[in-house]
């Protein structure tokens, strides 16, 4: 049952994200409003324009500290505490690094991680022992010494026998061994190399727990209110779930001053409302991941970090999980769903033509990109699969097709269920269940044919993805896909020490997914931050989350 519920936690996440289905330029994106970089001086982002009249305001100082800001989320958050928040900047990951800091960030404008509370960060040779120093001088916010034993008690809470991480695979797959150096020195042993095991200290496995609290206070508690627990820029002052979470500058952060004295969260429902909730005042930041809400934030020229999701509108696909005896194990119905989809067309009639239709892994438009197509729109050789299977006398044409019933989703199944029978599949739609009873279906049950999903491969870590979904073997691979092939170019993707190394490994998978077609796919999809003229010096950082250390008002 642990097992269950870590998968659930982390394939919620995922169907959130699916939930609202939906960048270019991702890897040239900068720091929104100004030449702020990380506090304590790692960071190097360029300005990202004209962003409104700044003063003598160009970083955040002592001289501008003051205002307020509320940010509207894409989902409301549960609670707080690294080890159990679902995922990314759609579900809690933002809240919580403004109060728990990461040891490295992701920076957008650099396409690599930088160092944060950690002072640096370092491999051998072979990328397989790291070694992580930690800036002098950090504090929890009790006061309490953020010093390598916390570090280690922190991570290793994410592997502890009872933890439901939803990253606890991901540490555990990759971490031996976790050694104290000295008060600021760990040296991190891994199983095999791994060029980009920073990308692991930038998500909560970064996000350094004080566990004395925890063990003080208890791990529910912790959650809702963990007072003296983190090393970040703010604090909690009240936090009620799914109504608002309302965050005060620490006087007392190690990278100080903090500016913005307020931070609120508030989660306003689907795309068009938090972008009206913008327009209206009621929001001065936020964050977008519709497709028509994006374009108009684009159009309205606001500023923005763009995070491209590859393969994040994809029709999940049984490859035969648990044994079962479903008609999308056999691969020619796989190539004929993928071949009777046209994605431009799907986008028109579902996303007013706003979206990021492909067939192919990786978005044209990626960073990832060779220019390795997926298969092409092609009705009449998807038919002829189709007939081919039929003829054999033990498939009727049938197909179940689930989808959960999000109002935005509901163009989705009409329009795939269009194209699937204009090439002989006899569709059943089912989507008038919520989103928690489908995940039952497609993930604890394995009983499923087809399902709206989205795997979210990310420009920072395509591996991530790659090697939860379709590796074989894999505990979290609920679809059931085994390829030896795609195996390999999942693991050299993992060696990668490269973007040029990356490209060529998500060509070789490519190659295989063309063949194997695990899942049938028709749209990358764009998460967005948006700020107002008057928001500075926020940060990039992993999983589409944003950072409010450095960040400060003007005007």
């Amino acid at each position: 049952m642990r097992n269950v519920r870590y998968w659930v936690c982390l394939l919620l996440a995922l169907m959130l994200i699916a939930a609202s289905c939906g960048d270019d330029d991702s890897g040239t994106a900068d720091d929104i409003g100004g030449d702020s970089g990380d506090s304590g001086g790692s960071g190097d982002a360029e300005d990202s324009g004209d962003s409104g009249d700044a003063g003598d305001a160009t970083e955040c100082t002592a001289e501008n500290v003051g205002g307020d800001l509320t940010f509207g989320t894409f989902a409301p958050t549960a609670g707080l505490d690294p080890v159990q928040i679902t995922g990314g900047g759609t579900s809690g990951e933002i809240e919580s690094v403004a109060v728990f800091d990461t040891l490295v960030r992701y920076d957008q404008a650099l396409n690599d991680f930088v160092p944060h509370m950690a002072e640096s960060v370092e491999p051998n040779d072979d990328y397989s022992e790291w070694t992580v120093v930690l800036r002098p001088g950090i504090s929890f916010s009790n006061g309490d010494a953020l010093d390598a034993t916390a570090v280690k008690a922190s991570i290793e809470r994410h592997t502890a026998e009872d933890s439901t991480s939803r990253l606890r695979g991901l540490v555990a797959g990759n971490v031996v061994a976790i050694e104290i150096v000295d008060d600021l020195t760990l040296s991190f042993e891994l199983a095999e190399s791994w060029p980009k095991f920073p990308y692991l200290l930038s998500r909560p496995p970064g996000m350094i727990t004080n566990e004395a609290v925890v063990a003080d206070v208890g791990a529910e508690a912790f959650q809702l209110d963990p007072a003296g627990g983190g090393a970040g820029p703010y604090t909690v002052a009240r936090f009620v779930p799914n109504e608002e979470l309302v965050l005060e500058a620490r006087a007392d952060y190690w990278g100080g001053p903090v500016c913005i004295e307020t931070l609120r969260f508030i989660w306003v429902p689907g795309g068009q409302g938090t972008w009206e909730a913008f327009q209206s005042g009621e929001i001065q930041a936020g964050f977008l991941r519709e497709p028509a809400a994006n374009a108009d934030a684009i159009d309205a020229g606001v500023d923005v970090f763009r995070y491209l999701k590859n393969a994040g509108g994809i029709v999940v696909a049984n490859n035969g999980a648990r044994g079962s005896d479903t008609p999308t194990s056999d691969v020619r119905l796989r190539r004929a769903l993928q071949l009777a989809i046209d994605p431009v067309l799907f986008d028109d009639r579902v996303n007013d033509g706003e979206s990021l239709p492909t067939s192919a892994v990786v978005h044209p438009d990626s960073i990832l990109s060779t220019g390795a197509e997926g298969l092409p729109y092609d009705p009449d050789a998807a038919a002829a699969l189709v007939e081919e299977v039929k003829a054999e006398g033990e498939w009727d044409g049938s197909i179940r097709l689930y989808c959960h019933n999000a109002p935005s989703r509901a163009d989705w199944p009409i329009a795939m269920e269009a194209q699937l029978e204009a090439v002989g599949f006899d569709v059943e739609v089912k989507n008038d269940w919520d989103i928690h009873s489908m995940i039952k279906a497609v993930l604890i049950d394995g009983d499923f044919d087809l399902a709206c999903w989205g795997f979210n491969i990310e420009e920072e870590i395509p591996y991530n993805a790659m090697q939860l979904n379709f590796t074989t073997d894999n505990p979290s691979n609920f679809i059931g896909y085994s390829n030896a092939e795609m195996d390999q170019a999942i693991a050299d993707l993992k060696a990668a020490d490269s973007l040029e190394a990356e490209q060529a490994a998500i060509a070789d998978i490519q190659e295989v997914w063309n063949e194997t077609v695990p899942s049938p796919i028709y749209e990358a999809l764009e998460e967005m931050i948006i700020a107002d003229d008057s928001v500075r010096g926020l940060l990039s950082g992993s999983a589409a989350s944003v950072v409010f250390s450095d960040a400060y008002l003007v005007g």
